[in-house]
């Protein structure tokens, strides 16, 4: 059994605040304006929120096309762990680049192995399709 002790007070203070909060909003001793005033205030405070800007889908494009010949033609060489990382950055590119453009992908749920291989050979030809060239011809 939890602290249900704490309950009870914790509800008595929730209640308290929102008729607080309502009373605040209706106080007739201020002018009618100061409540709307009062709520477009809030509402542009709310509305200033930035949104993250998506990066240009020609820069996804070209880092792509970068990390592309480099996972699908490592160097000889090349350590394992640094193979792994261009395939995880060129993931979240193919990734971003379905963001950008509206298309389904499950890179971001599936662990690395075979499936997701296929899937990143599937969304290479969706991108292709949807007119995003990543592949070393481009």
């Amino acid at each position: 059994m939890g602290p249900s002790w704490l309950q009870l007070p914790a509800a008595i203070l929730a209640f308290w605040c929102v008729v607080r909060g309502v009373f605040w909003l209706l106080d007739d001793s201020r002018s009618r304006d100061a409540v709307p005033d009062r709520l477009r205030s809030w509402l542009r405070r709310v509305r200033r929120t930035p949104v993250p800007p998506r990066r240009p889908i020609e820069v996804i494009a070209q880092e792509a096309r970068m990390l592309c010949v480099r996972v699908h033609h490592p160097p000889r060489g090349v350590s394992f762990a640094k193979y792994q990382a261009w395939v995880s950055a060129y993931d979240r590119l193919l990734s971003e680049g379905c963001a950008a453009l509206g298309l389904d992908h499950l890179l971001d749920v599936l662990e690395p192995g075979a499936e997701r291989d296929r899937e990143r050979d599937r969304v290479e030809s969706l991108l292709w399709l949807a007119g995003l060239r990543i592949d070393e011809a481009a």
